[in-house]
């Protein structure tokens, strides 16, 4: 049985991705990736970069196949609820349970 998160772990996981790419990736990626989306693996702090989620999700998760990623746009446009909606996905969809509607 997978636990999920609490909401103030949700918000300590998206503040350490969030410092990430603000204090390591900004500087790598914009402006050249702008528009685009980066996936970082919160562990191992590896990333991947793509026009859409999940082609960064997927070629992450190909080269770590556990561990929770965080999924956010590049540039001055970043969305920090996408952020939030993509931790909660995976977590979701890590315990088997789907997030969508019934």
């Amino acid at each position: 049985m997978v636990v999920l998160p609490s909401e103030d772990e949700m918000e300590m996981l998206s503040a350490k991705g969030r410092a990430i790419y603000d204090q390591t990736l900004k500087a790598i990626l914009e402006p050249q990736y702008n528009g685009q989306v980066v996936a970082i693996h919160l562990d191992t702090e590896d990333y991947e970069v793509a026009r859409n989620s999940p082609t960064a999700t997927r070629a992450l998760r190909a080269r770590h196949s556990s561990g929770l990623m965080m999924i956010t746009d590049i540039g001055p446009a970043r969305i920090d609820s996408l952020t939030l909606r993509m931790l909660g996905s995976q977590i979701l969809s890590e315990s088997g349970r789907s997030g969508g509607p019934k």
